[in-house]
This record gives structure tokens, C-alpha cells and sequence, in this order.
């Protein structure tokens, strides 16, 4: 999740400034400034931001930055239907687990996806289309990420997907050539979510997921989880 944290104390070393020195320069008791610097302040008034900037001579971007907690991501299969329709529309649903690395907190989100496959003259071409979230799920903190269009939260549970489907073969005839299109208009709840993406996976890569992330360079992607047999475990994602 989405913290602020407050750079004075970093701010004040730098400058070569103490907490008195500031508070005489602003107005502002030494035991708020230090409330303050040390993440005990229950909110700042816009006033005291405002004198605090200016005594510093800084933006207010070098004050307050924000910082993202770490998400690790896996998905969970919970019922997969092939087949729906003459071996060229697929449904699966899957459970995306997010344990945040900061709180130790887990949150759970159904997920279910539809899929197309149809082939053209170059390769087989798969469009994955997201169903809307389940409406009791819509307060999660996944589902508000999913539903705001958070890149890099819909290009990881792309890549899980995309990993899912190619290491469980649950398409017939499967490729690595496969040409692979996401349409998110519809996950999000009474709202249409402006998003569509098409990526190819290379065909002289061994682990799709791997060349997937690498292909994209998401810089939201933190990092991928291999477990002690050097097989896939989790996307780790700044959220």
C-alpha cells in the first residue's frame, strides 16, 4: 500500500540544521517539527508545510515522498472449463493471492478470464478478456489497484496467467509463438476500464513468464520468486 514518509530528518543533515534552528526560523514548537520528523504527527497542517518549505528552500516533492509497499503475487487455479465452444473459447478461474511484505498481510481475489483462441495465417492468436470483479471483492486493495488501472498489477496478473495456461498446457496446440492480446474493459465494477495490451512470447525461451516480464521492463515489477528447485513461486509487484 501507498505510504508517505517525511524526509526532514535526511532534509536537516543535509543542511547542516537542527530542529531549534528550524523551529526559530519558522514558528513551529521543536516538539512538532520533531513529531513530525520522526513519522509521529498525526497530520500536517498546510500552513506549517508551507513555512517549513520555505525555511528549508525546498519542494514539497523533497519532503514527501511516496513509498509503495512490496505485494507477492501468485495465482491459485480453482476451476478450469475448457472447451466451451468447439475447443475455441476457454474459461478459467483463478484465485489471486497478494501477500503484502510490509504488514504480513494476505488478501485473496477471485479472477475469472475469458478466452478466445483463433488461429491466422502466422500464428495462433489468443485474446484474454477479463470478467468484472465479484462486487463483495470490490473494496479489496488488489481489486482497487485492478479496477484503477494499475499497470503493473494488470501486466503481472497477465504474466501469471500466460504462465498458467503455457506450463499446464490448458490450451490445444499451444505455442510459444502464440500471439497473446488482454482486453481490461470490463474487470473493472459498473465502470469501463480503458485498457487494452498485445505482446508476442518469444520462441527460444524456456520459461515463457521470464521473457514475458523481460520483453515489458516494468519497472513496477519488483522482482520474480524462484524456490529452491529453481521453479516459478510468485511476482513480487510495488503497489
Amino acid at each position: 500500500m501507498s505510504l508517505i514518509k517525511i524526509n526532514l530528518k535526511k532534509i536537516l543533515k543535509e543542511k547542516k540544521m537542527t530542529l531549534k534552528e528550524l523551529s526559530e526560523l519558522t514558528g513551529i514548537s521543536t516538539t512538532s517539527l520533531g513529531a513530525l520528523a520522526n513519522g509521529k504527527s498525526n497530520g500536517i497542517q498546510f500552513n506549517t508545510l508551507e513555512k517549513v518549505l520555505i525555511a528549508l528552500e525546498i519542494d514539497i516533492e523533497e519532503l514527501i515522498k511516496n513509498v509503495n509497499s512490496i505485494f507477492s503475487l501468485r495465482l491459485v487455479p480453482t476451476n478450469v472449463q475448457e472447451h466451451i465452444l468447439d475447443q475455441t473459447l476457454y474459461r478459467f478461474h483463478y484465485t489471486l493471492v497478494g501477500h503484502d511484505l510490509d504488514t504480513n498481510q494476505s488478501e485473496e481475489l477471485p479472477i475469472s478470464v475469458n478466452i478466445v483462441s483463433t488461429n491466422n495465417a502466422i500464428r495462433k492468436v489468443n485474446l484474454f478478456s477479463y470478467e468484472p470483479l465479484q462486487e463483495d471483492s470490490e473494496k479489496s486493495y488488489l481489486a482497487l489497484n485492478l479496477c484503477g488501472g494499475n499497470s503493473s498489477l494488470l501486466k503481472a496478473l497477465d504474466f501469471l496467467i500466460v504462465h498458467d495456461v503455457n506450463t499446464n498446457n490448458r490450451l490445444q496446440q499451444g505455442s510459444l509463438d502464440d500471439l497473446y492480446l488482454f482486453d481490461y474493459s470490463l474487470i473493472s465494477i459498473g465502470k469501463y476500464l480503458d485498457g487494452f495490451r498485445t505482446t508476442l512470447l518469444g520462441n527460444d525461451t524456456s520459461e515463457p513468464l521470464l521473457d514475458f516480464i523481460e520483453y515489458v521492463a516494468d519497472p513496477g515489477i519488483d522482482e520474480i520468486i524462484f524456490d529452491e528447485d529453481n521453479k516459478f513461486e510468485c511476482i513480487n509487484v510495488f503497489l
